[in-house]
């Protein structure tokens, strides 16, 4: 989306927990390390920023993907623990998000913002759009609270009409 890519604060992706970055890229020693989740998340980050959209949704993907099974090799009160940080915190809305406004794009038949759409079948469309709502739901749990920007994100927008997007929006009300 609009602004939040790889906008985790700098002291996470920085940190001894993850020496994966050497020359601005993503060096993977074991691919299945215990932090290479954030390696993932950090290559979506950049990716976005970069504007090549496959990589990082991928990397996101992946990412997601490793932490998952990352916390669930964790007792449940070490999982809650790791999940109160707020660095990871913020990483996890910032894939999150990014992955709704992927997923909402893709919905639309684009594959970047301003792409002239693609044909996508009805049943595909609701199942990207589903997608991108449980997405943004999760970016909310981790910490989303910027309404104005979520409004004005053209890469959601084919969400808009949908009535989920309403529920959505109600759930940022102060």
């Amino acid at each position: 989306g609009e602004g939040r890519a790889g906008g985790a604060p700098a002291e996470f992706w920085g940190t001894p927990a993850y020496p994966y970055h050497r020359d601005g890229h993503v060096h993977f020693g074991h691919d299945r390390g215990p932090e290479a989740w954030g390696a993932k998340l950090a290559e979506g980050g950049r990716a976005t920023g970069a504007g090549d959209l496959d990589l990082a949704r991928t990397a996101y993907e992946d990412g997601l993907r490793l932490l998952d099974e990352a916390l669930a090799r964790l007792a449940a009160e070490d999982r809650a623990k790791k999940l109160e940080d707020p660095s990871l915190r913020a990483a996890l809305v910032d894939a999150h998000y990014n992955l709704a406004c992927f997923l909402s794009l893709a919905s639309d038949g684009r594959d970047r913002p301003g792409a002239n759409p693609k044909p996508v079948e009805a049943a595909e469309g609701e199942r990207l759009r589903s997608e991108a709502f449980a997405h943004l739901s999760r970016a909310l749990a981790f910490g989303w609270r910027d309404r104005a920007h979520l409004q004005k994100d053209a890469d959601l927008a084919p969400l808009h009409a949908d009535p989920r997007w309403e529920e959505l929006l109600g759930r940022l009300r102060d």
